[in-house]
């Protein structure tokens, strides 16, 4: 079973990245471009929350990869997005939150993949 932690980490990172994109997009009054990037930053925490579903069968060591990789993920989204907010850009300040979705996306993708092939020799 995937531990409780990643779990829980799940949630609080999700949180915690869209508390840091309200705060640094507080004075943006477009409704529908809050909405999309609402969207575009949560897509990780929700691919986070189907592959957690998904390896609950997987042996024990492949679905530690797995947590390890989602613990990272969050920590790094976490820490870019903070950083971001304490040192704004003076341009492009969403640029942050463009490309930290995709890069999470990948390393998700890169850990489910290792996951895998584990599992797969496990069998």
């Amino acid at each position: 079973m995937l531990s409780k932690s990643a779990s829980i980490s799940i949630y609080i990172g999700a949180t915690g990245s869209l508390s840091f994109m309200f705060w640094s997009g507080r004075n943006n009054t477009h409704l529908l471009l809050t909405l999309l990037f609402t969207l575009w930053v949560l897509a990780p925490f929700v691919i986070m929350i189907i592959i957690s579903q998904y390896v609950k069968h997987w042996q024990i060591r492949s679905q530690k990869i797995i947590s390890i990789t989602l613990l990272a993920t969050i920590l790094v989204s976490l820490a870019v997005y903070f950083t971001n907010l304490i040192h704004p850009p003076k341009a492009q300040a969403a640029f942050v939150f463009v490309m930290v979705p995709p890069a999470s996306m990948f390393l998700l993708a890169l850990g489910f993949f290792i996951g895998w092939n584990y599992s797969k020799r496990e069998r």
